[in-house]
């Protein structure tokens, strides 16, 4: 199989509907009974219909801290939370961001398309984070409390303080300002 590459396109709405039922409760993509003139030979369709219809599809990959689902599909691989945003909107946006951000939660509700800079107003705390607030830090030199936020290319300062509160509240401001969503910066990370 080959590597998962985000920006090829994905297969046609139509296509994915006949390879696949998702099944929206659980979030899962399940393979669908193929036709025998769809395989190179009637035996190599027997063979995969009675190993792979019925059967949840994919496996689950780690990227760096986060998984996801991962589903190969006619020698390429696919990320299935893409392939399940196409079947239910036949759109491929830039990103799809999981709301809860567990990466293994592929339920309608939990999928948002969205543009790179979208997609970081819902990003987890890192587990390097030791003050417990994203992008909140103490500044060793001053002594002070320093906040600052992010999205995509923009980084605003938004100053030093002398108390973690007063951080914390210029932060929090700044989230609510530039529309981040609630589980921004969360700490339970279910990826």
């Amino acid at each position: 199989m080959k590597a998962i590459n985000k920006n090829k396109p994905l297969p046609n709405r139509d296509y994915l509907i006949e390879r696949f039922y998702f099944n929206e409760s659980s979030g899962s993509l399940f393979w669908k009974l193929r036709e025998l003139d769809s395989f190179k030979s009637p035996r190599d369709g027997k063979a995969w219909n009675s190993r792979y219809a019925g059967i949840e599809a994919g496996y689950v990959n780690k990227f760096g801290s986060k998984k996801y689902l991962v589903i190969g599909l006619d020698g390429s691989q696919f990320l299935a939370h893409r392939l399940i945003f196409k079947i239910l909107h036949d759109e491929e946006p830039e990103n799809i961001d999981h709301l809860d951000g567990n990466g293994l939660n592929n339920t309608p509700v939990n999928l948002r398309g969205t543009n790179c800079a979208g997609n970081h107003l819902n990003v987890m705390m890192s587990n390097r984070n030791t003050s417990g607030v994203v992008g909140v830090s103490l500044h060793k030199k001053s002594n002070l409390w320093r906040a600052r936020i992010n999205i995509g290319r923009i980084n605003r300062a938004l100053g030093y303080f002398a108390d973690f509160d007063s951080a914390v509240m210029a932060r929090k401001k700044a989230e609510i300002e530039l529309g981040f969503l609630k589980n921004h910066g969360a700490k339970n990370y279910h990826g």
